[in-house]
């Protein structure tokens, strides 16, 4: 098992705690092959802890680095099921229901190779719904959470979001790891990305795939 919990220093912020609270309402009704289980979700005084699967592998990003300091990156067809496994876990996040059979609308907002979990048995499960929402929760207008790089448009301007976002965050995914580097590669990190991103500004992955199958 593994057991998250929040740094000593953030227990005590009502923002923190109320995110970790977040993700563990979000994360409990979720039962999927292809996500990150979590068992359980407990609180120790003023510790919040969330207890959930090990996956006994390395994370896409990871993999996609290693491979990238030998000169190569993954095979297509290996992108293509790995891709298609994370879709699987979404599709089963975005349709799922409540108690009383009303779509809760979960968007997980943060589809980036770090949260592609890689299991040494070949399975492949999304992790790390903490910044992830459902229809009951709200967040203050313009806030934006999540990576820039992976961000659609109406996320990165702080806007609201459904599915499509995380479609969007596996596009980019699917380029990113097609190509064998960064979508906004030789792009300085932070404002200017997130500018680009805020504008719809990304490449054109007709032409960065040129040579893909």
């Amino acid at each position: 098992l593994v057991v998250k919990r929040i740094l000593p220093d953030f227990a005590e912020n009502p923002h923190f705690r109320a995110m970790f609270v977040d993700e563990a309402r979000v994360a409990l009704r979720l039962n999927h092959p292809n996500i990150v289980q979590v068992y359980g979700f407990e609180s120790d005084g003023p510790t919040l802890l969330l207890i959930m699967e090990h996956v006994d592998g390395a994370d896409l990003g990871a993999l996609a680095n290693a491979l990238a300091r030998q000169g190569e990156h993954i095979p297509p067809p290996l992108v293509a099921y790995v891709l298609r496994e994370v879709a699987r876990g979404l599709h089963y996040a975005h349709e799922r229901l409540d108690e009383h059979g009303r779509p809760l609308e979960i968007v997980h907002r943060d589809v980036s190779p770090n949260n592609v979990l890689l299991s040494y048995e070949g399975a492949v499960k999304l992790g790390d719904f903490g910044i992830a929402r459902v229809r009951s929760a709200s967040d203050a207008p313009g806030v934006v959470q999540g990576k820039f790089g992976y961000m659609a448009p109406e996320q990165a301007r702080g806007e609201a979001v459904d599915r499509r976002a995380d479609l969007y965050g596996l596009g980019v995914l699917l380029t990113e790891m097609l190509v064998g580097r960064p979508l906004f590669h030789g792009v300085a990190e932070g404002a200017e990305i997130h500018d680009r991103v805020r504008r719809g500004e990304v490449p054109d992955p007709g032409a960065l795939l040129a040579a893909a199958p």
